[in-house]
């Protein structure tokens, strides 16, 4: 979804829930403790679209590494500020929003994260910037941004329920466009797999 803006936004706001217990649907995970109050904080991200090319000295360094190592990674670039307005959330600008989540969403009940992790023309960049241009590069690269983002998400709300959906940005073959039961659904689930009880969601 493209808009004016620097495409992050985090609204914390008062939701009256329908019934007790309306967003606890996974009682066995300590995000998911019964709470019987039918108000209560809720925390939605959108459109992160997290752009990890913005450096493009660092991009191959990123495509040959684990991703437990991306943060490092970033963090020796030489990129050091937020990215511009209209432009894509670039590293410090994403552990910006994440410092800001951490604290403003503590005691929120739950979050929802209303899609479009990745940013945009993922693959026309990964072909720019990146030289191993070979399908499972693409792939793995895709996987590990993915992976990377909702990471950072759910360490910065570690204790509450969140909610995932794919954006019109969040795919494997182009905007608007998904493979059902294809690999990018299989790694966007995994991604997330330990807030919403498996990827079977």
């Amino acid at each position: 979804m493209r808009n004016s803006s620097l495409r992050v936004s985090v609204l914390i706001g008062w939701l009256l829930f329908l019934a007790p217990g309306f967003s606890r649907a996974h009682a066995e995970s300590p995000r998911s403790a019964h709470r019987t109050s039918q108000a209560g904080q809720v925390v939605s991200i959108s459109d992160i679209h997290f752009n990890p090319f913005y450096d493009p000295s660092i991009v191959d360094t990123l495509v040959e590494s684990d991703v437990s190592e991306w943060d490092e990674i970033f963090a020796s670039s030489s990129v050091q500020t937020a990215s511009a307005y209209g432009e894509d959330t670039n590293y410090p600008l994403l552990q910006s929003l994440l410092a800001d989540v951490a604290t403003r969403g503590a005691d929120a009940t739950f979050a929802v994260i209303s899609g479009d992790l990745l940013g945009h023309d993922f693959p026309q960049n990964f072909q720019q910037y990146s030289t191993n241009r070979s399908k499972q590069a693409y792939r793995t690269f895709v996987t590990h941004t993915v992976q990377f983002v909702a990471t950072a998400i759910l360490t910065a709300l570690p204790t509450i329920p969140v909610y995932p959906v794919i954006g019109n940005n969040d795919s494997d073959c182009g905007d608007y466009e998904i493979t059902p039961n294809g690999w990018f659904l299989r790694a966007f689930a995994a991604a997330f797999a330990s807030c919403i009880g498996g990827p079977a969601f």
